[in-house]
């Protein structure tokens, strides 16, 4: 990040052959162009020379199955959302500067929501076509992973050993969907393909099937190498 009292753009610098053109980087790592133009409306524009790119550690990426979006969420407090339609390159739609670490993030199935969990807040976002707007957020603690149900009604979200579940569209939470047989942090959720309940994941390797049926004791408890996010719930317990 810039320090105050650094410039803005690096020393050196880059003109291309016809010498209309100059390429800089700056100090977070990005590359920009500037034009030198005859006219003297035209020069001086400057332009990403390259998509911006987070400049620190991505910390949380989410997709759309619906919508050709993606997500990202990084330690340089930004939320950037990238249209990937039409080829395998990603563009950048824009950039929100948020006020905390995002730890973890989820895409509503339709593409327009966004639910974001940083250590002490969950807030909700609408996808806007020039920026994410926050409508609502709720006070957690210590939260790490959120996750949309496949219709989107539910998200879970871990806080601390426990998993809550919440309706997504009043925002409450029933005080029978708190899931608690986790003796270790939570690494990751997954929902069963027909959001009956979900598949947890701990810090110390245990995986635990719940239904959201029976809010006692999860119905189905292993002792595996933990999962990421690379396999669907519903193979853990073998449907």
């Amino acid at each position: 990040m810039q320090q105050p009292g650094q410039p803005l753009f690096r020393i050196s610098a880059m003109q291309n052959l016809q010498g209309d053109r100059l390429v800089y980087s700056t100090f977070e790592g990005q590359l920009l162009m500037m034009k030198l133009a005859d006219k003297p409306e035209d020069s001086g524009k400057v332009s990403y020379f390259i998509e911006p790119y987070h400049t620190r550690k991505i910390t949380a990426l989410a997709i759309c199955l619906k919508k050709p979006l993606v997500v990202t969420a990084g330690v340089d407090n930004t939320l950037r959302l990238y249209n990937h339609n039409g080829g395998n390159q990603l563009k950048l739609q824009y950039v929100e500067k948020v006020s905390d670490p995002i730890e973890s993030i989820s895409l509503h199935p339709s593409g327009v929501y966004l639910v974001a969990a940083s250590k002490s807040k969950l807030r909700y976002y609408t996808v806007c076509l020039k920026r994410f707007v926050c409508y609502h957020e709720t006070s957690v603690v210590d939260c790490n992973v959120v996750r949309f149900c496949n219709g989107g009604h539910l998200f879970a979200a871990q806080e601390m050993n426990d998993v809550c579940v919440y309706k997504f569209f009043t925002g409450e939470r029933p005080a029978n969907y708190r899931f608690m047989f986790h003796i270790g942090g939570i690494r990751d959720i997954q929902w069963l393909p027909d959001d009956s309940g979900f598949a947890s994941c701990s810090i110390n390797n245990d995986i635990q099937v719940w239904s959201l049926k029976d809010f006692g004791n999860p119905e189905w408890v292993k002792d595996a190498v933990p999962f990421n996010g690379d396999k669907n719930a519903a193979k853990v317990k073998g449907y």
